[in-house]
């Protein structure tokens, strides 16, 4: 939390400890006045949200009524106005409280590698595709976040998680929930916009990212700059019209279709009454390999969000091999590339390595394998970071033939624990169902730990302890080797 914004709250609290219990006079003017004072500059100098307006209504009520009481010391309000005001006043003290708790503004961990981390914002026209979910005849306009290691980061300014309460606003609405989440606007992340490539190393090897449906390409931000702090420049691919908002350079926003998110989710829903109809165990591996089979819209999408990475690909090798005022220019190990995926986008980064040989190893958060992976052979190297409760089913989704794979279930973790909200929304998302029991530092460590060390092994040919013999320093972890 913020230090002005905490420093508010306090003296709220305060002011409502005095009115009740002390009721020194002198205190009940000087506290809430030092109270709205300190909230002006906290939305001066930190930035303003709707979660502390009920914190301020109340600062401001308390102001006014111990004014009152000092300019007219004798006039007392009879029992009926003093019991009305108790009971009005409860409920704006439980929400000025409540609501910065549930809706706090983090700070991000630090990434633990040696290098400071660059971003830079991006995007790609693909002309040999005209988009098909818009009404428009435009072509696919691919946007893309890039974090690398840097050096030089005087004066350049810190990136937020994201920079659009418009597109906070879609992530609400995607997830039929209340628009108030603008508080994650205001979080800082550890990157530093359009700094320079750091010089220390030839190449460095390249990482694709793609994210959930209906999430948005900077939601791993914190696994981003992680591998980028240890020498690796990853590539957050955006794929418009399913991320909840695909955010442009110009700020420009192209919004999630609802229509095919509906589709999406009716889609699923086909699929698993075709697999209840055809398969009788639906704990069986050619039960959820049936249902994967069925979902015909999603295997379409995910081979587009396929063939957007494949593109950006593209993009990467010209931009190393031919774009000389580029800082990427010749420091791009193209021969060295992998990727990774959340949810969805896990099954992306498995159709990418299926139709892409470029793509050496990739990494599959939590994701079930839609596209050609229940029925072909993925021969790249690749892990499963999952559940302990669900993980069964998306090893079973894989082809039967499937070997050389790292299985890694988590006890204690959820789904969206496999992205920033695990660490943005600790409290909100375990008492919704989104987290899992699993400390939010203790899930960041682990997927650090087991994503760097794949990658290290696949990309960088490192010797990796952790994953060769599994390490009694995650109890909580179970790895087994296929």
């Amino acid at each position: 939390m913020r230090i002005l914004e905490t420093l508010f709250l306090t003296l709220v609290i305060f002011s409502s400890i005095n009115l009740f219990i002390f009721k020194n006079k002198k205190a009940s003017i000087f506290l809430p006045l030092a109270a709205n004072i300190t909230a002006v500059f906290s939305i001066i100098f930190e930035g303003y949200r709707i979660h502390i307006v009920p914190a301020f209504i109340l600062s401001m009520l308390f102001l006014i009524g111990g004014i009152f009481n000092s300019l007219l010391p004798n006039r007392k309000p009879n029992r009926i106005i003093r019991l009305v005001s108790l009971i009005m006043l409860i409920p704006i003290l439980v929400l000025s409280v409540v609501l910065p708790f549930l809706f706090p503004v983090v700070n991000l961990p630090k990434p633990g590698g040696a290098y400071p981390v660059g971003t830079m914002f991006m995007s790609f026209k693909d002309f040999s595709r005209k988009e098909q979910l818009s009404n428009l005849n435009e072509y696919r306009n691919i946007p893309v976040q890039v974090w690398y290691p840097t050096a030089d980061i005087n004066g350049k300014k810190r990136a937020n998680w994201i920079n659009s309460k418009e597109a906070m606003d879609l992530f609400s609405q995607s997830k039929h929930m209340p628009k108030v989440f603008d508080n994650l606007t205001l979080v800082k992340t550890h990157s530093y916009i359009n700094s320079n490539i750091s010089e220390k190393e030839k190449k460095y090897p390249v990482i694709l990212f793609s994210g959930g449906g209906t999430m948005f390409n900077g939601q791993n931000a914190i696994q981003m700059e992680e591998l980028a702090s240890h020498g690796y420049v990853v590539f957050a691919v955006g794929h418009p019209y399913d991320d909840f908002a695909c955010i442009y350079p110009d700020g420009t926003i192209t919004p999630y279709s609802k229509k095919l998110s509906e589709n999406l989710t009716a889609d699923s829903k086909n699929a698993v009454k075709i697999a209840k109809q055809t398969v009788t165990d639906t704990e069986s591996p050619e039960y959820i390999r049936t249902l994967l089979r069925n979902a015909k819209l999603n295997n379409n999408s995910v081979k587009t969000w396929s063939k957007d990475m494949q593109f950006i690909i593209n993009k990467i090798t010209e931009i190393n091999g031919s774009m000389t005022d580029s800082i990427f220019y010749n420091k791009l190990d193209i021969s060295n590339i992998g990727a990774l995926g959340h949810s969805f986008g896990s099954a992306a980064a498995g159709q990418l390595s299926l139709d892409d040989s470029r793509v050496k190893a990739f990494i599959n958060m939590d994701g079930s394998p839609f596209g050609y992976a229940p029925d072909k052979e993925i021969i790249q190297p690749f892990m499963i970071l999952t559940t302990e409760k669900y993980g069964k089913y998306i090893r079973y989704g894989y082809s039967e033939k499937e070997k050389n794979f790292l299985f890694v279930q988590i006890s204690g973790a959820e789904h969206m624990n496999f992205s920033d909200i695990n660490s943005l929304m600790p409290v909100l998302g375990k008492l919704s169902g989104f987290l899992g029991d699993i400390k939010e530092k203790r899930q960041t460590e682990i997927m650090n730990s087991f994503i760097l060390n794949f990658f290290d092994k696949h990309l960088k040919s490192k010797s990796t302890p952790l994953l060769d013999v599994p390490s009694s320093t995650y109890p909580e972890v179970e790895v087994s080797v296929y």
